[in-house]
């Protein structure tokens, strides 16, 4: 324990140089006169600092969601020897890749996991999972989804060996139901925290910081529909 300075509230960019020694402690920090003086307890999320210190923070752009994809029931193939065929191809593929995943109690791929948060590198949705590349150039555009998610769904799309690996709509609709389950739970369980608002003044404090962490995670859970869903809409536009 540092005296004084664990009484420092935290925010993600704060500036601040401490040191001991000596029987003493320093530390120096930039602020305007009758500014609050912040400490930074490190890169953490929402769920980090919940977890830890029983706190989050509004607008954390640190905030981060963690998925897993898997085979949909339709991509059980029944034919033993092509399935394991197939299965080999794709455990193959991802391990090229360097995606993590899992073979389940029932022989199934599971995927991940995946960490959706604002500001990923560019993700495109189509095309050649292995060719896939931003021109040299062209500006950047902001994911909440990673890349890697769409090389796993074109991975699992393959229905045979030597298919082209690329995404069918039916992947698409598939992650869009993983992002809309996790949401509906986080959306429960936001509903569900409005009681304990209604307790005591510790049990409502720490509910509030709960909620701000639900909110956080919806908020990204959200902006990872529109990007499916826009993807989505850019097949069926090129489908017609």
């Amino acid at each position: 324990m540092l005296p004084l300075y664990d009484f420092l509230n935290h925010r993600t960019d704060a500036n601040i140089v401490w040191a001991a020694g000596g029987g003493f402690v320093r530390f120096s920090a930039s602020c305007d006169e009758g500014e609050e003086i912040y400490n930074s307890y490190g890169p953490k999320t929402n769920e980090e600092l919940l977890s830890t210190y029983g706190f989050a923070i509004q607008d954390n752009p640190l905030d981060s969601v963690e998925i897993f994809i898997g085979q949909q029931q339709h991509q059980q193939e029944e034919d033993a020897e092509q399935a394991s065929a197939l299965h080999g191809t794709r455990v193959m593929r991802l391990d090229d890749l360097g995606i993590h995943h899992k073979v389940n109690t029932e022989g199934h791929i599971v995927i991940g996991p995946f960490i959706l948060r604002q500001n990923q590198s560019p993700a495109a949705a189509h095309g050649d999972a292995d060719t896939r590349e931003d021109e040299e150039g062209e500006e950047a555009s902001s994911s909440i989804i990673p890349a890697e998610v769409y090389h796993a769904l074109a991975i699992l799309a393959m229905e045979a060996p030597d298919d082209p690996v690329e995404i069918t709509g039916d992947e698409l609709d598939a992650l869009k139901g993983v992002l809309d389950a996790r949401l509906l739970m986080m959306s429960r369980c936001r509903e569900n925290l409005r009681v304990s608002l209604e307790g005591n003044s510790a049990v409502k404090r720490h509910a509030q910081h709960v909620g701000i962490y639900l909110d956080g995670q919806c908020t990204i859970l959200r902006e990872a529909l529109q990007e499916v869903d826009a993807l989505l809409a850019e097949g069926e536009s090129k489908g017609k």
